[in-house]
């Protein structure tokens, strides 16, 4: 029901995790059968040894929540495709949290059971037609202390609380890991505004003074000869006029050139 409240209509992807706790609370409740509060792992290990063959029957047990969890799956992605039929679903499988206990005379049953069953269970998750399948069981698999909360000393276990199964901070960057991996997730739409960039352009006015010489040379030479009857003599009068430099200094001002402001281009990238 909860999820049919929700609105897949602008979903892109759809993550789903179920299924761990319908097998944890028949487990537990295996446990609570036999185990009475103030009771060590040790004498709690004892019980489940006297009584080994209903203890496996009840285990045997786990394997009934098995296909109610599949069918509970499979209507979910139902709804979802019905909702949004281009959504990508996708799931993530169970690992054995009791993987540590395997080697344990006693505990190891419990270890070996919820194995076969969460390998039963991620098979039948795969043949769900339209969801791709996250692979964490194999992530955890021989990790099982490093990656969740379940303690490496069994018998210093003294509640319910003691044995946390859950994924711990490095479990959960692993399965975040993973998620990034399968998802394409949608660029993030990034507008960059270039600043506009003024260059004021500055004419510096140079006040050019020409100087222009004209040069007039006048070389003009007049012989005059005088003849003396009583001898002859030349006397050669020479004038000359000397070439007269006119210098004009000719001030040619420019007007000062109007600054012309360059105006930089504005880019918008969207």
């Amino acid at each position: 029901d909860s999820v049919k409240s929700v609105d897949f209509s602008n979903a892109d992807s759809v993550i789903i995790s179920v299924g761990a706790n319908d097998y944890l609370d028949i487990l537990v409740d295996v446990f609570d059968d036999y185990y009475v509060k103030g009771d060590t792992v040790a004498e709690l290990k004892e019980k489940l040894k006297a009584d080994s063959a209903n203890v496996i029957t009840k285990l045997s047990n786990v394997t009934a929540a098995t296909d109610p969890a599949i069918t509970n799956i499979t209507n979910t992605v139902a709804t979802i495709k019905n909702a949004n039929a281009d959504a990508d679903i996708y799931v993530l499988d169970l690992y054995n949290p009791f993987e540590s206990l395997a080697s344990d005379e006693t505990l190891g049953m419990v270890s070996s059971y919820a194995g076969s069953v969460m390998n039963t269970f991620n098979t039948k998750l795969g043949m769900i037609d339209g969801v791709e399948v996250i692979n964490v069981a194999d992530a955890f698999t021989g990790k099982i202390l490093d990656l969740t909360n379940f303690p490496a000393d069994i018998s210093k276990v003294t509640s319910r609380e003691d044995a946390d199964v859950h994924p711990n901070d490095a479990g959960h960057k692993v399965i975040a890991d993973l998620i990034m991996e399968k998802i394409e997730l949608p660029k993030a739409e990034v507008t960059t505004t270039t600043p506009v960039t003024t260059t004021e352009a500055t004419t510096t006015t140079t006040e050019a003074t020409t100087v222009t010489t004209v040069t007039t040379t006048l070389d003009t030479t007049t012989a005059a000869t005088t003849t003396t009857k009583a001898g002859t003599t030349t006397t050669s009068a020479t004038t000359t006029t000397k070439a007269a430099t006119t210098t004009t200094k000719a001030k040619t001002s420019n007007s000062p050139a109007t600054s012309d402001k360059g105006v930089g281009a504005i880019a918008f990238a969207g």
